[in-house]
């Protein structure tokens, strides 16, 4: 393992994500928290951007707070990187996880750096959509993903699961909450516009897409 002044003597992701942030071309608000005892448990260096991220921030909320990107720990976010993970029950202390959650959506849509659990490309983002049952491979790593999370078409990618008004609805979203939608999305009678929309708590959609029981 390497110590924590291993870990944080290289500041290149913290520069690359701060001119990522000023050259932004989505709205983004960066929330405040850090933790070297996360860093520390994660073994990711400040050399990489997701390090930067859980190291310097609390994570982010991009695109009036549609997507999450997880960092340290805030009370304005109500979870970090790794306490989200181990909540979902897919860290652990004693092995390498089969992938990491790195971020989310509103609308239940779960992002994850593959290690190795989710297809044959490990460290490849991968996206399990609100209206799909299965994940797919983005086809790009943890930077690239970033990047396009602050300056891509968002607008392009959420075309299908937004709806009048959602720019509002977002915002007024706590940071481990999402929208629950009734009949499921991804189902032949999902719909954004006429399913039943109401708040559950971020577990509780993880947990049922993973099959299991919300607590």
């Amino acid at each position: 393992m390497k110590s924590l002044e291993q870990l944080t003597e290289d500041a290149q992701g913290w520069l690359s994500v701060q001119e990522w942030l000023e050259s932004a071309q989505n709205t983004c608000w960066l929330v405040d928290g850090t933790s070297h005892q996360e860093l520390d448990a994660l073994q990711v260096s400040t050399a990489s951007p997701m390090g930067a991220l859980v190291h310097h921030t609390g994570g982010l909320l991009i695109d009036h707070g549609w997507l999450r990107i997880l960092g340290g720990p805030s009370e304005d976010l109500g979870r970090s990187l790794l306490s989200w993970n181990r909540e979902a029950g897919v860290w652990s202390d004693d092995a390498a996880p089969e992938f990491l959650l790195v971020g989310d959506d509103v609308v239940g849509g779960f992002f994850a750096i593959n290690g190795g659990g989710l297809g044959p490309h490990p460290g490849d983002i991968y996206y399990l959509p609100s209206d799909e049952l299965e994940w797919e491979n983005c086809e790009i790593g943890y930077s690239h993903w970033l990047r396009w999370a602050l300056s891509g078409d968002t607008g392009l990618f959420y075309q299908d699961v937004r709806w009048s008004g959602w720019e509002h609805d977002a915002e007024m979203l706590e940071g481990d909450e999402c929208f629950s939608f009734y009949p499921f999305l991804y189902t032949k009678e999902g719909d954004v516009d006429t399913s039943t929309r109401k708040t559950v708590s971020a577990i509780e959609t993880w947990n049922l897409r993973m099959g299991t029981n919300a607590n």
